[in-house]
């Protein structure tokens, strides 16, 4: 099962069997986990979206520069060999469920290449 989540959930990812992959262009600086740059956006991207709040031109803008380059089955072959032995694992970035983000642009092209891909969510404490 593939994952998404924010780094405030690290702990409840850990402690579910569930490993954390950033896919955040930068990381905090506590955070010392496994990381995949290639679904991160680019500074360009990130500063564009910062000044113009405009979710739908991010998308497109992420697709065409980040998505399209790559190939989705190569994606999650590279993940999982990232996540080691662990078949499940957690694409991670900074905003939460509420907040609109990349993560969500990744789950929507990796749900249509067929692969199940959801937000987690903490069956120990709500969101």
């Amino acid at each position: 099962m593939i994952y998404t989540s924010y780094f405030a959930k690290v702990r409840a990812l850990e402690n579910e069997s569930i490993v954390p992959i950033s896919i955040a262009l930068f990381k905090p600086k506590w955070y010392h986990g496994l990381e995949y740059k290639k679904l991160a956006p680019t500074e360009s991207i990130l500063r564009e979206y910062k000044y113009l709040t405009d979710a739908e031109h991010y998308e497109k803008r992420f697709e065409a520069e980040i998505l399209k380059s790559l190939n989705a089955h190569r994606v999650i072959q590279e993940l999982i060999q990232l996540a080691g032995d662990n078949q499940k694992f957690a694409l991670l970035c900074y905003e939460t469920p509420l907040s609109f983000c990349h993560r969500f642009v990744v789950t929507k092209w990796l749900i249509k290449y067929g692969y199940e891909c959801q937000e987690f969510v903490d069956t120990k404490r709500s969101e």
